[in-house]
């Protein structure tokens, strides 16, 4: 009994294969499975040029997105945020500055940063400067000092 094969180009990470490899799997499960969920094209010269214009401009974008990432960490990176928190007749300050009041002093100064960027992050009681760690991207991670009065 022979099985028969068809050699295809993965479109995406999964069991089979990494995106963009060429593989050859059996033809009923690509035909059945792989082709109607758009997992795979069919090799040949016109899906190899088209994969081939894919790879370029995905890595065109993935290097702006790169540069882009490392000039917004070295325009955020020991930046100073100045807040005030009010004092009671002691000396003790009431409530704390928390991660919405960040974001949006950054906000005010062109910075468009999420919550979950905000690494182990807790709500700053303490009168005195604290840093906070965010992280731009998968491996930028940048400083951010936080002033209380």
């Amino acid at each position: 009994m022979v099985i028969k094969r068809e050699k295809v180009i993965l479109l995406q990470n999964d069991k089979v294969g990494e995106k963009y490899q060429t593989k050859e799997l059996r033809k009923g499960f690509v035909i059945n499975y792989l082709l109607p969920r758009v997992e795979v094209l069919l090799y040949n010269s016109k899906n190899v040029s088209q994969i081939v214009k894919k790879k370029k401009s995905e890595k065109r974008r993935n290097q702006l997105l790169k540069t882009q990432a490392q000039e917004l960490a070295e325009r955020i990176n020991n930046l100073t945020l100045n807040f005030t928190l009010n004092k009671d007749k002691k000396g003790e300050t009431f409530g704390s500055v928390g991660h919405r009041e960040i974001l949006v002093e950054l906000a005010k100064l062109g910075f468009r940063l999420q919550k979950k960027q905000l690494l182990n992050f807790q709500p700053l009681r303490q009168v005195g400067e604290s840093l906070i760690k965010a992280k731009i991207n998968s491996n930028l991670i940048t400083q951010i000092k936080v002033v209380i009065n």
